[in-house]
């Protein structure tokens, strides 16, 4: 069974650190003190997402916003180096189409024609296993390279 966990970033009233909480409710994160009960935690408006229940290939977990990214050299149809690399970024995120977690492509590559669609890849499982997470889209929007918009439609 998946975990449900979700994180946002405490307001800057606050401290601007994120926070993690077992259940969100509009601008705040809900955390369990078992000696105080149910605290609510209020955090800034849209930077709260949930768990994806996948970690990363460094074992980190992966929640709505993290941008996964590296370089990956490409392999021929048999599973041979080619001695070409190619840069990728992509974002966790909900996707309504497929009623699961995705990751969008977000960075432009040197291989336009495996990566310029711009549309989800698919799995984020798949990504999840060959890159780690560089950063998130609230903390690193510079990341997202020449779109720089975390909301651009897939």
């Amino acid at each position: 069974m998946r975990e449900i966990l979700f994180r946002g970033k405490r307001t800057v009233l606050d401290n601007s650190e994120w926070i993690y909480g077992y259940g969100a409710i509009d601008n705040e994160i809900l955390t369990l003190d078992f000696a105080k009960g149910i605290i609510r935690v209020e955090v800034e408006k849209g930077t709260v997402g949930q768990f994806t229940g996948l970690c990363d290939k460094n074992g980190k977990k992966i929640f709505e916003g993290d941008i996964l990214g590296g370089t990956l050299e490409l392999v021929t149809s048999r599973g041979n180096p080619t001695g070409s690399f190619s840069e990728s970024r992509h974002v966790a995120e909900w996707g309504d189409e497929q009623s699961g977690f995705i990751a969008r492509q977000t960075y432009e590559s040197r291989y336009p024609k495996f990566y310029a669609d711009k549309k989800p890849l698919g799995i984020l499982k798949i990504v999840a296993e060959y890159y780690p997470i560089i950063g998130n889209i609230h903390d690193s929007p510079e990341l997202l390279g020449k779109e720089g918009s975390p909301s651009t439609e897939s």
